[in-house]
């Protein structure tokens, strides 16, 4: 239990009308807001703090919501009320996001926090202290690498650390570089008229790092929904191969009420998920559904639609007129296909703890979508009622491991010990029987069972021959990875979609997640592969063969004899046609 505020802090409180109040507990870093909406942070904290919030911490941030009655913890009610608790919120300066990034947006595994250089690291606590930020690419201090959306590998078409930039690397040029992406557009409701400014065109929940190519380019202004790859206006060569899994084009899923001749953005299919639900914070931080919320050109309204919205000129929002951002079904079906994953739980953390001191509750409580807008069959039907004290926190499935009575604990004779426990075995279907020979563009559906119920790993050997996905019926181009392109973990049961790249040799293996024993692999080649190097030395043995025929036939006497022939005969031709043409003149 926290200690009780000393009366001379009361009072100077009162006084002063502060906005804020400190944590009392001493091992609590971060500044507690007051509820009083958003306030300007000023200059930045240079001591962070890197531990994850407990779960219980996560409920008591939400738990308001509990005293309400099940109809206002649903539908739009539930965004009036979740608004009262994220609004409350701490943003800072358009440049100083840039500075944010190198802890919100860090890429923690290629730029571990005990690699901080400006700045003390305790692992104990989990906290860096007198963390130094970078001010410009000359005075760049610890440039961790950042996670950039919309990059998926290198330029070899390997990797996806080699595609990623330092944190003062290249900012905001077309080629290579980093942009602070606002996922949902400015121009959509809060177009300020003096550029990007706070709250909501600095709210880092929704500003991101993200390849400058792809936001000016295909991102734009434009709503969000599956592409028709048929009709895409931009595809293939014109971007670089880690950009290639962004598209813009027609929308593959009309929708009534999209606006003529309307362009859809569809990012790369890791990034999916996460646009969704920054799209769907901003819809519950930023809205009017009391009635009664001040609203401006930097603290806007906005709701979610379900058709393609304009891409067109700026649009204002007002307290009576909501601009809307879509493809809300298309999002909601992202938001299953690309569930929240650990950088994404970590950058939600870290926000709260360090920055903003808010939430994005949709990271926390990823169902509470379908509690406001339904399932992307069914939209405007919410599914439930949000209820933080029970409601399964970043989809964590865990199970209690039960405790057995005394009357239930055997006797040491009737113990079996885990080493005799049978072991799960993997049955799969769908292997290629033609001798596993495939060709480029083929794609065919495996599936395997654990006897144990377990899920199922897979795992390709060469993810730029052989593309594994979660074999989703409303996009074939799907692929369910996050952020791993060589690796798929399904359940037990569930199909997964091979798609065919190019010409070589790969492996496919299973196993029970966990399980290594149970794992099978099976060997595919893909058409006839014959490697680079032995056209190249094919090549050179068949010139190698005609210079020495040739040199043969030369050094022969009979050889230099038709040679010498085939010379006479050569110069008659020349002389002959000379005197015709002077007989000529």
């Amino acid at each position: 239990m926290k200690k009780a505020l000393p009366i001379i802090a009361i009072l100077g409180l009162a006084l002063s009308g502060a906005a804020t109040v400190f944590a009392l507990n001493p091992s609590e870093a971060k500044e507690v807001k007051a509820a009083t909406g958003p306030v300007s942070g000023g200059s930045l904290p240079t001591s962070i703090t890197l531990r994850d919030n407990t779960d219980d911490e996560i409920r008591s941030y939400y738990s308001s919501l509990n005293s309400l009655s099940a109809s206002e913890r649903q539908g739009t009610n539930l965004l009036k009320n979740l608004r009262t608790i994220i609004h409350d919120l701490t943003y800072y300066s358009y440049a100083n996001c840039w500075k944010i990034y190198e802890i919100t947006d860090r890429e923690w595994t290629l730029s571990p926090a005990e690699k901080t250089e400006y700045g003390t690291y305790n692992a104990s606590t989990q906290e860096i202290t007198n963390y130094q930020y970078g001010s410009s690419a000359s005075n760049a201090k610890n440039n961790p690498y950042l996670h950039d959306l919309y990059k998926n590998r290198d330029e070899n078409g390997v990797t996806l650390e080699a595609a990623r930039l330092t944190a003062w690397e290249g900012h905001g040029t077309l080629a290579g570089g980093t942009d602070r992406e606002h996922v949902w557009c400015q121009s959509r409701g809060f177009k300020a008229s003096n550029g990007a400014n706070g709250p909501a065109g600095t709210d880092v929940h929704h500003l991101m790092a993200g390849d400058s190519r792809v936001n000016q380019t295909l991102h734009n202004n434009n709503p969000y929904g599956f592409v028709d790859e048929n009709k895409s206006t931009v595809k293939g060569t014109q971007y670089l191969s880690y950009l290639d899994g962004n598209l813009n084009g027609s929308p593959l899923h009309p929708h009534s009420g999209d606006e003529a001749d309307t362009v859809v953005f569809e990012p790369q299919d890791s990034d999916k998920g996460d646009i969704a639900r920054a799209c769907f914070y901003m819809a519950a931080c930023y809205n009017n559904y009391s009635g009664s919320e001040t609203i401006t050109q930097y603290d806007p309204n906005l709701i979610m639609a379900d058709y393609a919205t304009s891409n067109g000129a700026s649009e204002a929002s007002s307290a009576s007129h909501p601009v809307a951002m879509g493809i809300l079904s298309d999002l909601l079906e992202w938001h299953k296909l690309d569930p929240v994953d650990e950088f994404e739980i970590h950058r939600n953390n870290l926000i709260y703890n360090n920055y903003q001191h808010n939430r994005n509750p949709f990271i926390d409580f990823p169902e509470w979508a379908d509690y406001i807008w339904g399932t992307s069959t069914n939209v405007g039907t919410p599914t439930g009622s949000a209820n933080p004290a029970n409601d399964v926190i970043n989809d964590k499935q865990t199970e209690p491991t039960p405790t057995p009575s005394s009357s239930e604990t055997t006797s040491s004779s009737e113990t079996t010990s885990s080493s005799e426990e049978v072991a799960a075995t993997i049955a799969v279907t769908g292997i290629p029987s033609d001798g596993k020979t495939i060709e480029v563009g083929e794609t065919f559906t495996l599936s395997a069972t654990s006897s144990d119920g377990g899920q199922i790993k897979w795992t390709t050997s060469d993810s730029s021959i052989l593309k594994i996905e979660k074999n989703q019926q409303v996009k074939a181009a799907f692929s369910g990875p996050k952020r791993a392109s060589d690796t798929l973990t399904v359940d037990s049961g569930e199909s997964i979609l091979v798609t065919v790249l190019k010409n070589g040799k790969a492996t496919l293996t299973c196993q029970v997640d966990g399980q290594p024993s149970t794992a099978q692999s099976f060997a595919f080649q893909v058409g006839s592969f014959i490697p680079s190097w032995l056209i190249y030395v094919a090549i050179g043995v068949v010139a190698v063969v005609l210079i020495v025929v040739l040199v043969v036939v030369l050094s022969s006497k009979k050889g230099r004899k038709e040679a010498a022939k085939a010379v006479k005969k050569g110069a008659k031709r020349i002389v002959k046609k000379s005197s015709k043409k002077s007989s000529r003149k």
